[in-house]
């Protein structure tokens, strides 16, 4: 289990969250959803322990993560950020094999830790950009490179925040059937993200957040045309076909029902 309990944070005097609890079981894939602004990026952050000055407590199987060193959190949460600067021409493959650090003694990687960086790779489709530059990547190809780092980590924890952004459809779809292979396998996922139809076809669990968590639970009762009102008015019609729940714009289900 992975708990937080009543979190607080400010930027200065502005209060970014307030008073969280979100506990989100094993194997679990779990979104923070919510709009632009809303803390989900600063609740990750809080969790990594890259914000340290929150009030409230982040635990993993009761342990808290503040009595870990940088090691430890390392064999236990691995990261995927929104986006990053890379300065290096590291290729491809050493990035990945970054992910073994935590393992890697005297920073020697092994031959287990280079083909565990490859097997990464493949994982994600991307094995041909093995040996080129990390700068000369494209977005979306630097994300997908940065979430087999992640993968490569062998962490019980992934964070990752708006891991799909960047990408071309198909592509959306390959990290998040990975995301939800991961969480079966037992890991515990958590992902932010802005479209709720990733989150109703791939998530476990979704915790609705604006500063707080005004929701949580089983993605098909929590994405409600309620819920989303709440958050951007009403915009957006909630609907089923074949079983599957899925969310559309209201201005073309107006024009469908017209038709």
């Amino acid at each position: 289990m992975f708990t937080i309990d009543n979190l607080s944070f400010r930027y200065t005097r502005n209060r970014v969250l307030e008073e969280v609890t979100v506990h989100i079981p094993k194997g679990s894939l779990c979104a923070l959803y919510g709009p632009n602004g809303s803390g989900k990026s600063t609740l990750l952050k809080c969790c990594l322990g890259l914000l340290k000055e929150y009030t409230g407590t982040i635990a993993y199987d009761g342990q808290p993560m503040e009595s870990l060193d940088s090691r430890e959190r390392a064999k236990l949460m691995a990261y995927v950020p929104q986006s990053q600067t890379q300065t290096f021409p590291f290729t491809a493959f050493e990035i990945v094999l970054m992910g073994r650090n935590p393992y890697i003694c005297h920073y020697r990687p092994t031959k287990t830790d280079e083909i565990l960086a490859d097997r990464a790779l493949d994982a994600l489709g991307v094995s041909s950009l093995r040996d080129r530059p990390i700068t000369e990547l494209s977005g979306g190809e630097k994300q997908l490179v940065t979430l087999a780092r992640a993968l490569n980590q062998d962490t019980p924890l992934l964070f990752l925040d708006e891991p799909s952004s960047a990408l071309d459809y198909s592509n959306q779809l390959l990290v998040w059937s990975c995301m939800r292979t991961l969480a079966s396998s037992g890991k515990t996922v958590i992902v932010t993200t802005h479209d709720p139809n990733h989150v109703l076809w791939y998530c476990s669990h979704v915790a609705i957040l604006k500063r707080t968590i005004l929701d949580y639970g089983d993605p098909e009762e929590v994405i409600s045309e309620k819920n989303l009102s709440k958050l951007y008015g009403p915009v957006s019609t909630v609907m089923k076909s074949e079983g599957r729940q899925v969310v559309l714009p209201t201005e073309y289900m107006n024009h469908f029902n017209r038709i």
